[in-house]
């Protein structure tokens, strides 16, 4: 899962515009670029997609043009200019994301975006209740960087995002902005995987729960060239890029049994699923549950995890 909140110092924002902006970061982020989010965005007026000039401006404390200097105190003081949280979350929406079509791909980084999206809400209106700076509330805002990831460093599936709240920034009229941020460990990890797992669950189907649902841990290893079908006796130990990675990952899963026939059956069933789930405000409700036990009879399939006991009630009668 995430790690926790980090805060990020000017001393270190050389080498973090180089993580998220070195050559070819897109290619090996496989097409996966910034995007900026925050209730202070039209105040900011940047483009929507990130550049690494406005995003070196706005961390350092510049304003989005750079026409504005930071303090000259501020490379004495080193101080925090972001506050970093990183979120890998469930790491079946990782394998779905490995073996989709390309448009489940985009429907699956879009859920990732718009949970994200509601989470950096709801964390303002907690920074800005909870705060305990002199700085008046009112009028405060929040601006972050977004950047998603589809793969981990040895090339395997893994959906990563990365937020990166500006501590301190300056708006284009000069305004200044301060966004101290305090989190209990793991707060955000939580409030992007339920959202996350919730508009998956509506939109795509409810994974997880049978045999039929989840796709094994061990599908997948470092690909190479040999993956492809391919030998390149002067580059033997390429590293893949792009569309390559994904053709890696489903020939991976082919010879383990899970071709593309498999997934799409995987899908079916998980939509079929999804149908009869409902949820309330604390998850599946026990009705729904019930409901899920059925649909799993109706397609012969097996649970993979317990079945747990519900007692019914019945105390206002029998239920139905």
């Amino acid at each position: 899962m995430s790690s926790d909140i980090k805060p990020v110092r000017l001393s270190q924002l050389p080498e973090l515009i180089e993580e998220f902006f070195a050559r070819g970061y897109r290619e090996h982020r496989l097409g996966l670029g910034g995007t900026w989010m925050g209730s202070d965005l039209s105040w900011l007026r940047p483009d929507r997609s990130i550049d690494r000039e406005t995003f070196g401006n706005v961390f350092s404390f510049r304003s989005p043009a750079g026409d504005q200097l930071p303090p000259p105190e501020w490379s004495e003081t080193d101080p925090i200019v972001a506050q970093r949280i990183t979120f890998s979350g469930n790491p079946l929406v990782s394998r779905l994301w490995g073996l989709s079509s390309p448009d489940r791909r985009l429907s699956l980084v879009g859920m990732r975006s718009r949970a994200t999206k509601q989470a950096v809400k709801f964390l303002q209106k907690v920074a800005l209740l909870e705060s305990e700076s002199d700085l008046p509330i009112l009028g405060r805002g929040c601006h972050c960087a977004v950047f998603h990831c589809g793969a981990a460093p040895d090339q395997t599936p893994r959906l990563e995002t990365s937020v990166l709240f500006a501590q301190q920034y300056r708006l284009p009229s000069g305004k200044e902005v301060h966004f101290p941020l305090v989190l209990a460990p793991g707060a955000v990890s939580e409030l992007i995987g339920r959202w996350e797992w919730r508009r998956l669950s509506e939109n795509l189907g409810t994974f997880g729960l049978t045999e039929r649902t989840q796709i094994p841990e061990n599908l997948f290893s470092t690909p190479t060239l040999r993956d492809l079908g391919r030998n390149d006796e002067t580059h033997p130990d390429r590293r893949l890029a792009g569309s390559e990675l994904f053709a890696a990952w489903r020939n991976q899963a082919a010879i383990k049994g899970f071709d593309e026939e498999r997934v799409e059956a995987m899908f079916a069933a998980g939509q079929l699923l999804g149908k009869v789930v409902r949820w309330d405000r604390n998850g599946l409700d026990p009705e729904g549950l019930n409901a899920v036990y059925d649909a799993v009879a109706r397609t012969g399939s097996k649970l993979s995890t317990p079945t747990p006991t519900i007692e019914k009630d019945r105390s206002h009668g029998s239920s139905l």
